[in-house]
Formats: structure tokens, sequence, C-alpha cells
């Protein structure tokens, strides 16, 4: 988890080189919002407890379980939100976040996915976007390092 989080930080940061229209030199400010914004997401990704905590079971005597690994996780990018950022993780087989923010000073939506995986369509999460005003089942497809979408957009993984 603490490697998502540093992941996501450089990838914020570095996001925030991005050049302004106006003069092509981002600013000190564009900057600091950019590690501002990665520091409260990778805060809120780390804060989360594991799935099993998550659903309410006990947790005397047992250790967390290791993060799940899923071709699915990692942090990727929206050519449609250039300054945003999309984090998703599997949390068991059938099961995904995502953690997305459009803009350095947008809110921080979280929204749920299943995860299929089959021999004949590969991998498929199906998300559920109405928090953030979007359908409430469109179905993207992992296809090497990019979530595809059906309307063609695809968010890259960093």
């Amino acid at each position: 988890m603490k490697v998502v989080a540093s992941l996501l930080l450089l990838a914020s940061a570095c996001s925030a080189f991005n050049a302004s229209p106006t003069n092509n030199v981002a600013s000190r400010r564009d900057f600091f919002n950019g590690i501002a914004s990665a520091a409260l997401v990778a805060g809120a990704i780390v804060a989360q407890p594991p799935a099993a905590m998550a659903k309410g079971s006990s947790s005397k005597g047992k250790t967390a379980a290791a993060p799940l690994a899923s071709p699915i996780n990692g942090i990727y990018s929206d050519p449609n939100h250039k300054k945003g950022y999309r984090v998703v993780r599997a949390v068991d087989k059938n099961n995904a976040v995502v953690t997305l923010q459009d803009e350095p000073k947008g809110p921080i939506i979280t929204v749920n996915g299943k995860v299929k995986t089959s021999k004949k369509t590969g991998t498929t999460v199906t998300l559920d976007l109405s928090p953030k005003g979007g359908p409430k089942d469109v179905a993207a497809t992992l296809n090497g390092d990019q979530l595809v979408f059906p309307d063609g957009n695809a968010w890259t993984k960093f």
C-alpha cells in the first residue's frame, strides 16, 4: 500500500508540471497543489481497512491479508481529465474500488466495481460511476495497460 501511495504522490507531482496553456510554464502553486491532492488521496487509500475488516469481521489474533494481486490494480490517467487520476484496486476476486479525482481541487470520489475474468473476453470491470454523474453500469475491458470503455475512452496505467 505504501508503494501505491508513493506512486500516486509521484504521479500527481509529475502531472503538476503540465504547462499552462497561456504561458507554457507550470507554477510552483500548480506543483504544490498536485502534491497536496496526492497526499490526501494517498492517506485515504492507506487508511482504508482491508476488505475482510471492512465487512465487520473480528481481527483478534489475525493479521491483515496482503493486498490482492490483480492485473487491474494501478494508477491510471484519463485523457478526458488530464490533471486527474484514477486509482483502481481489487478488494477481492470479484470486486474493485476506484478512487478518482478529475481536477486537483475537485472532489475525491470512490466508486465500486465488479470484476469478471474469462478466457474469451479477458478481464472486465463494471463500474458504478453514478456518484460522479456518470452511468451506473459501464464495463471497461483491460487491454494491456489500459482500461478501455465502450465510448472509446481509455484510462492508461502509469
